[in-house]
């Protein structure tokens, strides 16, 4: 895995199952190279060589003592037909390659037809060339036979090799071939592959046709393919220096990194991201220039340049450039440096780095100190190297105290498996270091080093610097023994402890205290509690907090009777400093140790003169009480909840009980404290009782409450209403529905109207016939009130199921005298899933779309937006045009947001009426009308865009709203690449003239997303296209084919900047041969477009020669 990731190029191929399973079987063989330069050709080659070898050895014949060359010998026949099969296939185009191409390859290789088979059979058996499966073949091309490499990189290979032999033998046609598909991106790795095989050949004349062919003409326009295909190219030579172009060409890539940083940084981005993956032209001195580069130019891609490097990158050049650069004068520069410092640092530390690292520990500017020394804490953190860790460990005696400093805190973060002997002494030596900063960091160090710190001599050299003179160092000498816990318990370290508590500083005496709370044993915790308690006492808020912590930890693990009995003594002390926190810790007993004195203490608490006394009791009541002592606390509560002084805290504690262990027997007491002459005694207890919840809903409880809604004053029986609400919607048992029911034909308005409010949890199947009789009923209340209450009542439980009597009474009550009674019924209407979009029940709802109440008529129309069907009913439809053209009724906006509902759901009919009328909506005054208008024409468009619909649209006059505007331009952003007609393109062209930058920039939105052709880019008149280009589009979906195609037809003098701009961006590559422009494109066949004509052959050396201008201004021409 460390071989992969050390080299980008393997290790992206490697992710193919196919190419990692033949890697493990070379790595696993004798035969893997021991070579450090591994290229991929280098690779491929040995690959190659481990399956001809496999081959050779099934055929019987030993290959044991065979040099690679004899291995190739005895195979020549068959390496010489898979790469004229792999040529062959390249040339076309083919993966899958038909039988033909391979008989005519035998043919072309062996002569005797005799011997062929033979041949063939000897290939078959090496496993790179396959053949598809009967089934398989059978999809592709109609039973005949087909043949594949085991990968189509096997293939460029192949192909590689072909064209490498034959750069000598067959110079034309090879070069030929080069010349044309150079910048061919489905060729680049077949060149990458020729560049590697080429430097292997005995004879440097391969090399030389090679590298003087590729840099020939025709040559890249554009020059960013070019450039990409040097480096890949370069990669493979892997590193080495042996032909004379080579630092010709490095020099070049490093000019037109320098001068691209500053004017068009996309290039150079692109720069360093071709070099992250070419591990071979790191090493070169490439990367020092433009990283010396960087650094004088202040720039923060030095950063980039450094995280894109791999560890064999970090040369002793590169570190010096990089220390100069940290001792430049100037700030910015230095900052810089140390960022790049710290990012190599924490991804590839070297034994050449780390001691670079020393050294800028020495710095004066204390910034970069920290970010370095930051840095090494984390890289120790994660690597484990004993090298690293062997130099951090004498690093200790550097005569640099703030080397010492910063490698102290360093050690502190090595892995705890790492902690070694020789560690401890080296961190021990440097605690009677004579600098007392350094002391301090080793203290602080030795905390987080874990178990493996916990030794006696370590031990003993903390407790002597527990006495130092320095208070710094003390501090952190008690904080390493509360990191260390009870691991470190023994008589000497707690005599020490406790003698500490007497320290004068604050900080330490903190330190300490937190200590103490790690430490155990039975015997030993009653001591420590005892000191702690009088800590209590200390007048430093972090110290008493520490107790606090450590009164926690201890009771928590050794809750004994003896502990807890000293507690319960200390809940006495005259001192509310200690009453307060010991209340607050005696929780951590747990409630099985708490006892009825414990829980009787606490209570007598709540009656203490000091707040924080009370709530800490009331925490730990409410933690320790168990269903044993919840009533009899319950109890006590009530009784402090009639006095005033208490009240807050009992009341607080109670809900908190009952919220946490609610049973039916709390009922019968917070009712009897119902009754209290106090109003407030009485609101809390309505309140618990509420929070009761189902447990309190008895009988009793019901009854009792329905007899107080009649006896009190209007005043006082909101809490009534509020507890019988909750209690009966909190269940569905039958006593409680009877109550119920029978409470709804009550005399007293006040209880029918309080009963109708609410409704018991019920679902559907609990809905029952006397139920929904017993509501119909109430809905002819003479209470208007209880009317509106009894019709919501009836939407909420028919909502899933069809009853005609509640349909046919909620028709009625449409029209009720009150309005407001009206509004529910149409509202209840809206919600009956089953029926309520019946003829029936339409018509109804379109008559009252006249209703003199404006909720009324808009409430309305959300009925007509319920459609259970495929279509909405013409008079539906009829009736929301209608009121969308209501000016004077309120429902417009309703009406466009039924209309876009029903658009999602797919159920509107999207007719010429119907957008007409969205349309005359968006040209209305009211902008929220607006907007609502638009967005459901987009739906509607998006669902069904008919020729009248778009006809509609782009005839649209320009409305004031720039927001109605932006929708229409939205809307026909819906249509996609089919539906935009050379109209509707013309309307989005017009668009991006708009005087709105939110209408502009939808426009250009829209445009980019479609695939635009010459035809329509010929189109773009001059302020369109700079508006355009102003706006940074970029024709992405349009190939370049398209852009020069329509720069030929027009002219336009935008063109050939636009054009460079999208081929540099988008790393396409442009040559000219002869009569033809050549473009390169991804992984397709290159486009031609011919400029034979006299027209196009003057405007094409206009655009070629804009080319050469531009490409020099980025110092990307390549002559």
């Amino acid at each position: 895995m460390a071989f992969l990731k050390s080299h980008p190029k393997i290790w992206a191929i490697a992710h193919e199952p196919i190419i990692l399973g033949l890697i493990c079987n070379l790595w696993n063989s004798e035969y893997f190279p021991t070579a450090t330069r591994m290229t991929l050709t280098s690779l491929y080659s040995n690959i190659i060589q481990h399956l001809l070898r496999c081959s050779l050895e099934n055929q019987t014949i030993d290959t044991s003592y065979m040099t690679n060359d004899e291995i190739y010998e005895n195979c020549k026949q068959e390496m010489l037909l898979l790469q004229t099969i792999a040529f062959e296939g390249m040339k076309r185009n083919m993966l899958h390659l038909k039988k033909e191409i391979i008989q005519n390859a035998l043919r072309k290789i062996e002569p005797d037809p005799a011997n062929r088979a033979a041949v063939a059979n000897k290939l078959n058996k090496i496993g790179i060339l396959k053949r598809l499966a009967r089934s398989e073949c059978s999809k592709i091309h109609e039973m005949e036979q087909v043949y594949f490499f085991i990968h189509s990189s096997f293939q460029q290979y192949f192909a590689a090799q072909y064209l490498t032999d034959n750069l000598i033998h067959n110079m034309d046609e090879t070069i030929q071939f080069i010349q044309i598909q150079k910048y061919n991106k489905r060729y680049q790795l077949l060149y990458s592959f020729m560049s590697g095989l080429v430097i292997e050949k005995p004879s440097s004349l391969y090399m030389e046709i090679f590298w003087n062919v590729f840099c020939a003409q025709p040559l890249d326009l554009v020059g960013m393919r070019h450039m990409e295909l040097v480096i890949t190219c370069l990669d493979e030579t892997g590193g080495r220096n042996v032909f004379p172009l080579r630092d010709l060409l490095l020099n070049k890539i490093a000019d037109c990194f320098k001068t691209c940083l500053s004017k068009k940084a996309a290039v150079s981005d692109k720069i360093i991201h071709l070099l992250r993956s070419n591990l071979f032209v790191q090493r070169s001195q490439l990367i020092n220039d433009i990283l010396s580069y960087a650094f004088k130019m202040k720039s923060t891609t030095a950063r980039n340049i450094a995280s894109s490097l791999t560890e064999a990158a970090i040369t002793s050049e590169l570190i010096n450039t990089l220390v100069m650069a940290i001792n430049d004068p100037d700030h910015k520069t230095q900052s810089i440096a140390a960022s790049v410092l710290e990012g190599l640092v924490k991804t590839k530390l070297t034994s050449q780095l780390l001691n670079t690292v020393l050294c800028v520990l020495k710095h004066q500017n204390i910034e970069i100190r920290h970010i370095v020394g930051s840095a090494l804490q984390v890289v120790v953190r994660n690597n484990l190297l004993p090298t690293v860790i062997v130099t951090l460990v004498n690093a200790l005696k550097d005569e640099d105290r703030l080397v010492r400093e910063y490698v102290a805190l360093a050690l502190g973060e090595l892995d705890h498996k790492a902690v070694t002997i020789e560690v401890l002494n080296g961190l021990l030596v440097a605690l009677k270091d004579n600098n007392e900063n350094v002391r301090k960091n080793v203290a602080l160090a030795l905390g987080r080093l874990g178990d493996k710190a916990v030794t006696a001599e370590v031990i003993n050299g903390l407790l002597v610097a527990l006495k130092d003179k320095n208070e710094n160092v003390r501090e952190n000498v008690a904080s390493t023994f509360k990191e260390f816990g009870d691991k470190a318990f023994m008589p000497e370290v707690l005599n020490g402890l406790l003698q500490a508590l007497e320290d004068q500083n604050s900080n330490v005496k903190r330190n300490v205290v937190a200590a103490l709370g790690k430490l155990g044993g039975k015997d030993v915790t009653i001591v420590i509690i005892a000191k702690l308690l009088q800590t209590l006492k200390d007048q430093d808020n972090g110290i008493t907090s520490n107790a606090k912590s450590s009164l926690r930890a201890l009771i928590a693990k050794e809750p004994s009777p003896e502990v807890i009995n000293m507690l319960i003594r200390s809940l006495k002390d005259n001192d509310h400093h200690v009453r307060g926190p010991v209340a607050s810790v005696l929780k951590q007993i747990g409630n099985k140790e708490a006892t009825i004195e414990v829980i009787d203490e606490l209570l007598l608490l709540f009656k203490d003169r000091v707040d924080e006394v009370r709530w800490a009791a009331a925490g730990s009541l409410r933690k320790l009480i168990t269903e044993r002592f919840v009533l009899h606390a319950i109890n006590s509560l009530l009784e402090m909840l009639k006095c005033q002084e208490f009240q807050t805290c009992a009341y607080c504690t109670l809900k908190g009980l009952v919220e946490d262990q609610a049973i039916t027997e709390m009922t019968k007491p917070i009712l009897a404290v119902t009754k209290h002459k106090d109003r407030n005694v009485r609101g809390c207890a309505h309140f618990l009782l509420q929070k009761l919840g189902e447990k309190g809903a008895t009988v009793e409880a019901i009854n009792t409450l329905l007899v107080a809604l009649k006896c009190e004053d209007e005043d006082e029986d909101g809490n009534v209403r509020l507890s019988l609400k909750t209690l009966i919607k909190a269940t569905s048992s039958p006593p409680i529905i009877n109550i119920w029911l029978n409470a709804l034909r009550d005399s007293d308005y006040r209880v029918r109207e309080c009963l109708v409010s609410v409704l018991p949890k019920l679902n559907d199947k609990s809905v029952t016939t006397e139920i929904i009789s017993q509501l119909l009923q109430v809905s002819k209340d003479e209470n208007k009130t209880i009317r509106i209450y009894a019709v919501r009542a009836l939407g909420q439980l028919c909502r899933t199921v069809a009853l005609p009597q509640v349909t046919d009474r909620l028709v009625e009550v449409l029209k009720d005298p009150n309005y407001d009674v009206r509004c529910s019924a149409v509202l209840a209407l809206h919600g009956l899933e089953a029926n309520a979009s019946t003829s029936e029940v339409i018509n109804e709802v379109l008559q009252i779309l006249s209703d003199q109440s404006p909720h009324v008529r808009e409430n309305a129309i959300w009925v007509l937006g319920v459609s259970r069907g495929k279509t909405v009913l013409p008079e539906v439809i009829s009736g929301l045009l209608e009121a969308l053209n209501d000016k004077k009724s309120g429902k417009q906006f309703r009406a466009a947001s039924v209309i876009e509902r029903l658009g999602v759901m797919g159920v509107m009919a999207v007719t010429p009426e119907v957008i007409t009328g969205l349309l005359q909506a968006m040209k209305e005054q009211d902008s929220d009308l607006k907007w609502r208008a638009a967005y459901a024409l987009e739906i509607l468009v998006k669902k069904n865009p008919t020729p009248e619909v778009i006809n509609i649209l782009i005839q649209m006059p320009r409305d004031q709203d720039s927001r109605v505007r932006c929708d229409v331009i939205r809307a026909l952003g819906e249509l996609g690449q089919k539906k935009t007609t050379p109209e509707v393109l013309n309307c989005l062209l017009l668009a991006v003239d708009d005087p709105s930058d939110d209408v502009q920039q939808k426009a250009i939105s829209v445009l980019r997303s479609l695939q635009l052709n010459s035809a329509v880019l010929s189109k773009l008149n001059t302020n369109i296209l700079r508006k355009l280009t102003t706006c940074n589009y970029v024709f992405y979906r349009t190939s370049l084919f398209e852009l020069i195609s329509a720069y030929t037809e027009t002219q336009n003098d935008i063109w050939p900047s636009v054009i460079f701009e999208q081929a540099l961006g988008m790393g396409f590559g442009i040559t000219l041969v002869e009569d033809k422009i050549f473009v390169f494109e991804n992984e397709d066949i290159a486009s031609q477009v011919d400029i034979s004509s006299s027209m196009t052959r003057t405007a094409s050396k206009a655009l070629i020669q804009s080319f050469l201008d531009q490409a020099e201004e980025y110092r990307l021409r390549w002559e």
